[in-house]
């Protein structure tokens, strides 16, 4: 008898596919570049660049294997409920571990051969003397378990859902609130009362397994037990998290599709005129009729941001004490977090529908109808706006608030005025403006990508990678060529950085509304009309 059987089935159709090679090379030749080009334009040695840098792809790796969860897993035994499969395999003698760990490993074997391929370039410091072989190990296992635990979530949440576009969703919010959210609560608490208890609270954060894994934080007294005791909760979760997808997934698989149950009639005078409104929107155009219907979506963005909706006003209220400058600190950053939270959300969800449909067949029998590819390009555009420009006005006018909030404490603390201050509100006003204009190329990039992609995590990524990336390596670039052209980062830096940031993400984002629409425009029916190869 084969021990976990999908699991040998799996490994060796991925031997066999040219993906997982070329994977491994690709992150190996990108982590390699972010290496070598600081190394090429800096005036330092090696030596003294390699913890800097070392720190500097380390946090970059421990965040992608920490969303890997989101757009490995946390689709993959959704998506067999949803085409029917799941219960093939449950008629025969396999377990819920079986299904749990053969599905695991075929959608994570990638993100786990690109991170071995990555970790000899994390050990160029290692052997070039600037960083000590403790260090080095402690971290890569910070990075096993992360994503081993990041994982785990994808999968107990796929167990128990349905829907693709949800299971991603609760996995990122998960993965917010236990990486995030709490050692932001620690935060707080230790700002507002003075004491460093409640250290629990960071266990589960991957950030404070990496950080107490440096020489700096493992060898100094105490530090080292924070350092394991990070790194067991997170195998704890994960394996937690696994064990339980494993035991309710025999128990849910036969669940059918949401039901949502009828609307209640009559109601309020504003649901009343929001249905007519809807009635109207029907005969103009179907499609958007049927992209606005969607409750789940537009309520899902008010529940995510709840919670650090609701630590942004209470560090915006103590930025009225007198330590006000400390906690608007935690203002800035928590909306920062709220931006990045809802651009994630709407890069999981403008291209759902367009996928979905293409697959079922659906889009090609409304091309059957008078419904023009416009009208549906449109509908599906008005639907996303509909859901998801609240939460960027929401955010807006949180901005708008931080930003008086910024003039009334220099006002009254003297804090703000200099660099600092003019810091803090090119942020604010800077952050508003690319807010929009991320989430309009978020919009149309979405669709396009959702239309072509085989697989609706990988629409996802590709949406992200288009709108988000670009502006980020080029800041990078700047920082590093700035010893080449004069070192014009020094004095004013950050401002001269976060403005060409900014700027650059605006261009980017007018590329690629125009990429996506005049793609969407010339070819919609033509990609509708292809049929997936292989």
């Amino acid at each position: 008898m084969t021990v976990l059987p999908i699991v040998a089935r799996e490994l060796g159709v991925a031997a066999r596919r040219p993906g997982t090679y070329w994977f491994r090379f690709w992150a190996a030749g990108a982590a390699l570049a972010l290496f070598i080009f600081p190394c090429l334009t800096s005036n330092e040695t090696i030596t003294e660049l390699g913890p800097g840098l070392f720190v500097f792809l380390g946090i970059v790796v421990l965040c992608l294997c920490l969303l890997s969860g989101v757009f490995l897993t946390a689709d993959s035994l959704s998506a067999e409920k949803r085409e029917g499969t799941l219960g093939l395999l449950f008629l025969t003698d396999l377990r819920g571990y079986d299904v749990v760990l053969g599905k695991m490993t075929a959608n994570s074997l990638h993100a786990f051969f690109g991170l071995l391929a990555v970790f000899p370039v994390l050990a160029l410091p290692l052997l070039s003397g600037g960083l000590s072989p403790g260090e080095f190990w402690r971290t890569l296992l910070v990075f096993l378990v992360t994503l081993f635990y990041s994982l785990g979530i994808g999968m107990l949440v796929s167990a128990i859902s349905r829907e693709g576009r949800l299971a991603m969703a609760i996995t990122f919010g998960i993965t917010v609130l236990l990486a995030g959210m709490l050692p932001a609560l620690w935060q707080l608490y230790s700002l507002f009362t003075g004491y460093t208890s409640m250290s629990v609270l960071l266990w589960p954060s991957p950030g404070f397994a990496f950080s107490r894994g440096l020489d700096t934080y493992y060898k100094v007294r105490y530090h080292n037990e924070a350092y394991w005791e990070g790194v067991l909760t997170l195998f704890l979760i994960g394996s937690a998290c696994i064990f339980a997808a494993s035991v309710l997934l025999p128990r849910l698989w036969q669940q059918s599709s949401a039901a949502s149950a009828n609307p209640k009639p009559g109601g309020s005078p504003f649901r009343r005129q929001k249905q007519s409104l809807r009635d109207r929107l029907r005969e103009e155009n179907p499609f958007a009729w049927l992209a606005r219907g969607d409750r789940a979506a537009r309520a899902g963005w008010f529940r995510v941001l709840a919670v650090p909706g609701v630590l942004w006003l209470l560090c915006l209220a103590m930025t009225l004490s007198r330590n006000g400058e400390n906690y608007f600190v935690f203002v800035i950053m928590l909306l920062l977090g709220m931006h990045f939270i809802v651009k994630a959300m709407i890069a999981i969800e403008s291209g759902r529908r367009f996928h979905q449909d293409r697959q079922s067949g659906a889009m090609e029998l409304l091309l059957a109808t008078p419904l023009s590819e416009m009208d549906i390009i449109a509908g599906q555009r008005q639907g996303l706006g509909s859901q998801y420009d609240g939460a960027l006005l929401a955010i807006t006018l949180a901005n708008i608030i931080s930003i008086f909030d910024f003039f009334i404490l220099t006002a009254s603390h003297g804090a703000g005025n200099g660099e600092e201050g003019a810091m803090f509100l090119e942020v604010l006003v800077g952050g508003t403006v690319v807010l929009w204009t991320d989430a309009y190329a978020l919009y149309w990039t979405g669709m396009w990508r959702g239309l072509n992609a085989k697989k609706y995590p990988r629409s996802t990524v590709a949406t992200w990678g288009l709108v988000m990336a670009p502006p980020w390596l080029f800041a990078f670039f700047l920082v590093c060529t700035a010893p080449i052209w004069g070192n014009s980062l020094g004095e004013g830096g950050f401002m001269f950085l976060a403005f060409v940031w900014f700027g650059a993400g605006v261009v980017v984002d007018v590329a690629c509304i125009n990429w996506a629409q005049s793609n969407l425009n010339s070819s919609f029916r033509a990609v509708v009309s292809e049929r997936y190869q292989g």
